[in-house]
């Protein structure tokens, strides 16, 4: 389904600047939906930006992403819909897809439920079928990309039904996603190498304290309160 629901404050803020330009952002702890003029049904992940042109649909569809979103594309053939992020291009071929690419983030994905997109990333081109998902990670100076066939895309746009889900997710990009979702930057760590504990767990409408407690359970971490902060240890056998 596409059931989204809209924190109740403070509204998506949307504006058109001199440049004619359309700008959808939502703060972290919220969600929005829109319709593009289109057509197109999007749904805008936590602290997430999407602009773009007002001339939108004249002769190209193209789209700008900070962040998380959730495509329901209405097909033109003649006017190709196109999500820009930071990294890469994902370009519609009859779809409904999903793109997760903060900028600030190292890794970006794109997972499709149907049809197929074209996704660019500098040179290579690679086109996604449904059920497939595609990971970018830039690591220093290399950027590492990944298809993988048949996974299950529900949980992927698991955060469009108000799920907060992790596939093997290094802890330092969990800990970024928990403060978009609460609204907090209450969680970290002692040791940064901690960070790199993968994490697969999903979440409906459990408390920060909650979720907290099960992440240092399942990666054998000690928590330590100081004040408002947990900050989190490795646990000494």
């Amino acid at each position: 389904g596409f059931g989204i629901y809209h924190a109740a404050t403070p509204p998506a803020r949307a504006r058109i600047d001199a440049n004619a330009i359309t700008e959808v952002t939502t703060l972290r702890g919220q969600r929005a939906t829109l319709r593009l003029p289109d057509g197109t049904r999007v749904a805008l992940g936590m602290a997430s930006h999407l602009k773009y042109a007002r001339a939108f649909g004249d002769s190209a569809r193209d789209v700008y992403l900070d962040g998380e979103g959730y495509f329901d594309v209405a097909h033109d053939s003649v006017h190709p819909f196109a999500v820009h992020t930071s990294t890469s291009i994902v370009r519609d071929i009859g779809t409904t897809f999903g793109v997760r690419a903060y900028a600030q983030s190292a890794e970006m994905e794109v997972v499709v439920a149907e049809g197929e997109v074209a996704f660019s990333v500098d040179s290579s081109h690679v086109r996604l079928q449904a059920g497939s998902l595609a990971r970018l990670d830039r690591a220093g100076t290399h950027t590492v990309h990944t298809v993988t066939h048949g996974v299950d895309v529900r949980d992927y746009l698991a955060w469009t039904e108000g799920r907060l889900t992790f596939h093997d997710t290094p802890l330092r990009e969990v800990i970024a996603e928990l403060h978009r979702w609460y609204d907090r930057d209450l969680l970290e760590l002692a040791d940064t190498s901690i960070g790199n504990r993968h994490l697969t767990a999903s979440f409906t409408n459990e408390s920060l304290p909650m979720v907290i407690d099960r992440i240092a359970l399942s990666l054998d971490l000690r928590e330590e309160r100081h004040g408002q902060t947990v900050v989190l240890h490795p646990r000494h056998h």
